[in-house]
């Protein structure tokens, strides 16, 4: 899955957006992501925030994201920065530690969550 959070800079009409798509992501189809994402925000300018995916910086990427400063600027995060990574606050509210992270199927059986120590 691919997404986005969008929002204006007053913080006004914000959406989560995202594609998903059978197998992996990788330079190709995250540029066409983008170019998605381009068309439906039409000339407003975009924000990204990204992580060291290698995908993400890609010779290739570098060199399209090199053809698109007109509306995309990207800000790169630390090396290791899972707690201010924005894609990883969606779903902060519904990740609880009892609920499964797999679909059950007849050779899994639910496991308690750890006692805090």
């Amino acid at each position: 899955m691919a997404g986005a959070l969008a929002y204006r800079p007053d913080a006004s009409e914000a959406a989560l957006m995202f594609q998903i798509k059978e197998g992996s992501y990788n330079t190709d189809s995250l540029i066409e992501f983008l170019t998605d994402l381009h068309a439906h925000f039409g000339a407003d300018q975009i924000t990204l925030i990204w992580d060291n995916l290698s995908s993400h910086k890609s010779k290739q990427m570098k060199a399209w994201i090199a053809g698109q400063r007109s509306w995309l600027v990207v800000e790169r995060l630390p090396g290791y920065a899972h707690d201010i990574n924005p894609s990883r606050w969606s779903g902060a509210t519904s990740r609880q530690s009892s609920w499964p992270t797999f679909a059950p199927t007849p050779s899994t059986r639910h496991m308690p969550p750890p006692s805090p120590a």
